[in-house]
C-alpha cells in the first residue's frame, strides 16, 4: 500500500478556508452598535461622548456644576471651588452664599477660570448689597463675559 505525501503547504482550498474562518472572528467593516448598547467605559469627544467617566464629570465639562462660596461678605472677589468645571458661553452654576453680599461690584470666580462681574438679569447692572443672602442658593448663567444672577433677591425685601 502507497502512502500518501505529507504536505507542508496550504493549497487553494486550505487557504480559502483558513481565510474564511479568520474573518467569521471580526465584525464586518459594517458593523455597528448602537448608543444605548455602551454600558460601560469612557466615550471620547470625537465620537459623541463627553470624555468623562460619570455624569457629574460630564455636567461639569459642560459648563454645569454646583458649589459653595465661603468668600467673606465685605470680599468683592468671591470664589467657588468645581472640580472639572469648565467655564464657556451659557455655562450654568448653582452656588450656596455662606455669607451674604455687601460688596459693591462684586466677581465670581468659580473653579479658577478667571473672575468676571455679577450682573442682576432685571437691570444688567451690577448686583448690589442684598441681592445675595446668606445661605441662599443662587443661580447664575454665563453670557460669555459676566456671570448673570438668575434670582436675586430684592433689595427692598432682603433680610439682614
Amino acid at each position: 500500500m502507497e502512502q500518501k505525501a505529507k504536505k507542508d503547504y496550504l493549497d487553494h482550498n486550505g487557504v480559502s478556508e483558513l481565510w474564511r474562518l479568520i474573518k467569521s472572528k471580526f465584525a464586518g467593516a459594517s458593523h455597528t452598535h448602537a448608543a444605548s448598547d455602551i454600558i460601560n467605559g469612557t466615550l471620547p469627544i470625537a465620537r459623541g461622548g463627553t470624555g468623562q467617566a460619570s455624569a457629574l464629570n460630564s455636567a461639569r465639562a459642560l459648563g454645569r456644576g454646583h458649589g459653595t462660596c465661603s468668600t467673606a461678605a465685605a470680599t468683592a472677589a468671591k470664589t467657588v471651588a468645581m472640580a472639572n468645571f469648565t467655564r464657556q458661553s451659557g455655562s450654568m452654576v448653582a452656588v450656596r452664599f455662606t455669607y451674604a453680599n455687601t460688596a459693591a461690584s462684586p466677581t465670581l470666580n468659580v473653579n479658577s477660570t478667571g473672575a468676571a462681574s455679577m450682573v442682576s438679569c432685571y437691570t444688567n447692572a451690577a448686583i448690589v448689597s442684598g441681592n445675595i443672602t446668606a445661605n441662599m442658593i443662587a443661580l447664575f448663567v454665563f453670557d460669555g463675559t459676566r456671570w448673570v444672577l438668575l434670582n436675586p433677591v430684592s433689595s427692598s425685601t432682603s433680610k439682614t
